[in-house]
């Protein structure tokens, strides 16, 4: 029974020591554990830091932009001023608009210069004043009544209608004159050349774009002389300004073919293209043959006599060809496009 009881108090005696000397051990041989753990726990202290500092961070970087101070200061002012207050005055825009452009001072005028320009192609009044108006002029919605008399200047509906029959008329006749090169030219280059741009889907509507038929065609009618406008840009910005007269004035050719189509009909609108616009396009391909520009020289030849021919008959019999101011008492006449 002793011995029993030795033996047990052994172990246990053993077994404390045993715990001992293990810990002692652990704690001798692994410093370089403590250190690591010591690593651990500052890496998770600074994690824990950062990811409380991140939702402040993204709540700044999402919230409103900083104000200047000066408008912080004007926000936390009273809403209403004190009455001996005074505001500053209003800043006012100093830049002048552009004005519209009236080359012609008087219908006399007007009437004047174009029956010396284009003597066979006399236009009512109403339609003549149509036709030089673009939308953008400050007087191009009002209307004439035949009681203004000569101050129907100040009024007339603009062009856009006009221009719109003139575009359909032009991209015909150019097409009729081109199917009359390949159907009719003894030349082979030129029949080819019209025969290409025929073929075309898009090259009627380059050759006859506006702006380029406010360059050289526009210009050879002198057009800019009688149209009235108003520039979306001053002279001194002279490249857009200039861009800007070519479309104009091209608009107001295109209207100047669609109301001599209206009042005279197809033929005269045809010959006169033939004569004053065709010559002057610039537009056609680079490699257009000299014989296809021959063709419309001749054809050119042919109207210009045409028509004044038909100018020396109707001063003969004394036919007038044109309806000048007859037109404002005469609804039938002078039919203005609306």
């Amino acid at each position: 029974m002793a011995v029993s009881i030795s033996n047990r108090a052994l172990s246990r005696s053993s077994i404390t020591a045993l715990r001992q000397v293990s810990t002692s051990a652990q704690a001798s041989s692994s410093p370089h554990t403590l250190q690591h753990q010591q690593v651990q726990h500052q890496q998770q202290h600074q994690q824990q830091q950062q990811q409380q500092q991140r939702p402040s961070r993204r709540s700044i970087s999402h919230s409103a932009p900083t104000q200047h101070p000066h408008a912080l200061a004007h926000s936390h002012s009273t809403p209403h001023p004190h009455p001996h207050h005074h505001q500053p005055p209003p800043q006012h825009n100093h830049s002048q608009p552009t004005r519209s452009i009236t080359p012609i001072p008087d219908l006399p005028s007007l009437r004047t210069w174009f029956a010396t320009h284009h003597p066979a192609l006399a236009l009512p009044d109403n339609v003549l004043l149509q036709l030089i108006t673009h939308e953008s002029h400050n007087l191009a919605h009002r209307h004439a009544s035949p009681q203004q008399g000569h101050d129907i200047l100040t009024a007339g509906a603009h062009n856009r209608r006009l221009s719109f029959l003139g575009r359909r008329a032009l991209h015909a006749f150019l097409a009729l004159f081109l199917h009359g090169v390949v159907s009719s030219s003894t030349a082979q280059e030129a029949r080819r050349a019209a025969d290409e741009i025929l073929r075309s889907p898009d090259a009627l509507d380059v050759i006859l774009h506006t702006g380029r038929l406010g360059d050289r065609p526009g210009r050879a009618l002198e057009l800019e002389q009688v149209m009235r406008w108003t520039p979306a840009h001053s002279e001194q910005e002279r490249g857009a300004h200039d861009r800007g007269l070519y479309t104009i004035r091209g608009r107001t050719l295109e209207a100047f073919i669609g109301a001599i189509y209206h009042q005279h009909g197809a033929n005269l609108a045809s010959q006169t293209f033939h004569a004053h616009i065709l010559p002057h396009i610039d537009a056609f391909p680079p490699d257009t043959p000299r014989t296809l520009w021959d063709a419309i020289k001749a054809r050119a030849d042919v109207d210009r006599r045409a028509l004044v021919d038909l100018q020396a008959w109707a001063q003969g019999k004394r036919v007038e060809l044109g309806y000048g101011s007859a037109a404002l008492a005469s609804p039938a006449q002078g039919k203005q496009v609306e």
